[in-house]
């Protein structure tokens, strides 16, 4: 399995631009703009993380701007 940590290695793996467009029902122009941003929109989350494993892929939730579950040092550490 292979974690995939650009939003282009993700459109890759997914199989390119345009099935990713199709995928999220974007504009093909806008899924061209994901391959050089830091992160997808936030609503395509779900049906592409989804789309990934199905393909034996991962990335991280943050590619998406998700927050991760805090660790139990952060968590320590903001209790104080």
């Amino acid at each position: 399995m292979a974690k995939l940590t650009t939003t282009k290695a993700v459109i890759n793996a997914l199989g390119g631009v345009k099935k990713v467009a199709q995928l999220t029902t974007a504009d093909y122009n806008a899924a061209w703009n994901w391959t050089t941003w830091e992160t997808f929109p936030a609503d395509t989350y779900d049906v592409m993380i989804k789309a990934l494993a199905a393909k034996g892929h991962s990335a991280p939730s943050t590619l998406w701007r998700q927050r991760q579950r805090p660790t139990k040092l952060q968590m320590e550490a903001q209790a104080g």
